[in-house]
């Protein structure tokens, strides 16, 4: 069974979070209906934002037919006027063309934009999401008088048998959907899950808000609701939290978070074991990093519309092994990943980015975390970790052909955490960067592993 309608009672838990040092902030959440979407999976958002996004840019060109017009008169009128009347004339003409056309270009680029989106809407609920977000929910994770509202589209399975919960968070640009088949092998062990599209993701909101909407820090305080809501909604049942690519950074902060002494989190325990599957250890000061950060961050975003197809192109090559690629079984997922890859929106992909230094996980970060936990497993820590007592167990994963992020990179995480990583790095054969939906069978081994190690 994919979802079941949202729980009859209310939320509304409180939940510490420390910002800043000795400052805590009470988040409260609450969740309401899923979004809404047409009979071809459209969401009405994306279909309001076509329709005020068209008219701007119908505007726009007018806009930019008057600054035309009024660039000829100025000329033609100062012809025979002194230089010092000429040229503030010809410099205010100049920035008015230069201006509507800026315009121009940003309205319809982002037209097209929207229009892209849908269309990647359409294609996805044909191949996947009509089946998995029949009983969606918005969970709100922030209500703050002082932030804009935050609400992520969340989906849940549900199961009477009294097993751990495993809850899915995806990897950057992406949506809960790449967990597709083992959410499937989850339902049949009559496993209940959790998963849900990141904030400005699949079918999560993406307004065109602060650019620090889509930082990391904010995208983590959303796990920690995400995660709350779980612990409330399943009381007493132990959770495997499983992350991929970018959501292994935020599992790994989500962890830091509930460890941190200055976070007020004593009702939410950490959870039982972690899988992390493609897992890497992003370096803030890289040259790949700083690479995303001047392709993505620096141009205008209409420039970035109009390269959008060079910028998506090859990651079909890049995320999936050879052996994958001439799979007949794997058609249905290289669909979805074909309409998926490339159709985010840029006033979500640009900041998100420029701030991929905010994804850095530090040394000290795993040391300090794997020896807490390291206590607690020997008992010479007095708090409990997890739902069971004892520590969290982090359980690595990678693709044998993984080139997005290679398997050295999830050692080189194990390694850090030697009391807290069960059996190193297990590398998948015939498996690249999406590992749980080329290899589904090994990966949800090892979470059943990680599972019955509890």
């Amino acid at each position: 069974m994919i979802g079941v309608p949202r729980p009859q009672r209310q939320t509304s838990n409180p939940l510490c979070v420390a910002t800043l040092p000795n400052l805590v902030v009470t988040l409260s959440m609450t969740y309401s209906a899923g979004p809404k979407h047409t009979a071809k999976g459209v969401l009405h958002s994306t279909q309001k934002r076509i329709h005020l996004i068209y008219h701007d840019a119908i505007r726009s060109l007018f806009t930019v037919l008057v600054s035309i017009g009024l660039a000829w008169c100025g000329i033609e009128l100062t012809q025979h006027h002194p230089r010092s009347v000429v040229y503030p004339i010809y410099v205010t003409v100049t920035y008015l063309v230069l201006n509507s056309t800026w315009n121009v270009l940003d309205c319809w680029t982002s037209y097209f934009e929207s229009v892209q989106t849908s269309i990647s809407e359409q294609h996805t609920w044909t191949l996947v999401d009509k089946r998995l977000y029949e009983h969606a929910i918005l969970l709100h994770t922030t209500n703050e008088p002082n932030q804009m509202p935050r609400q992520v589209c969340l989906i849940q399975s549900h199961s009477t048998a009294v097993k751990p919960v495993l809850l899915f968070v995806h990897g950057s640009m992406a949506r809960l959907g790449q967990y597709n088949a083992l959410m499937k092998l989850a339902e049949a062990q009559d496993y209940t899950y959790v998963a849900y599209d990141q904030y400005g993701m699949g079918r999560s909101p993406k307004p065109e808000g602060p650019a620090n909407a889509y930082h990391t820090k904010q995208l983590v305080q959303d796990l920690l609701g995400v995660y709350q809501y779980t612990c409330d909604t399943y009381p007493n049942r132990p959770i495997v939290v499983v992350g991929h690519s970018y959501g292994c950074c935020l599992t790994l902060k989500l962890l830091f978070l509930l460890q941190d002494p200055c976070v007020d989190t004593a009702a939410l325990p950490l959870p039982q074991a972690t899988v992390l599957l493609g897992a890497y250890r992003w370096n803030a000061a890289s040259k790949r990093s700083g690479t995303l950060r001047k392709v993505l961050g620096m141009p205008p975003q209409w420039l970035l519309r109009l390269g959008r197809k060079q910028l998506s192109s090859g990651f079909r090559a890049r995320a999936f092994a050879a052996a994958s690629l001439v799979d007949p079984k794997l058609n249905k997922v290289l669909q979805y990943a074909d309409a998926v890859s490339g159709n985010n929106a840029f006033h979500v992909v640009q900041p998100f980015y420029r701030s991929s230094a905010n994804q850095t996980i530090t040394v000290p970060e795993l040391l300090r975390f794997d020896a807490v936990e390291g206590d607690k497993k020997t008992g010479q820590d007095g708090r409990r970790g997890g739902r069971g007592g004892g520590g969290v167990r982090v359980y690595f994963v990678t693709g044998q052909e993984d080139v997005l992020a290679p398997p050295d990179g999830a050692r080189l995480l194990s390694n850090a955490l030697p009391q807290t990583s069960v059996g190193g790095v297990t590398v998948v054969r015939n498996a690249g960067h999406q590992v749980m939906e080329e290899q589904p069978d090994a990966v949800f081994g090892i979470i059943q592993q990680a599972m019955d190690d509890m």
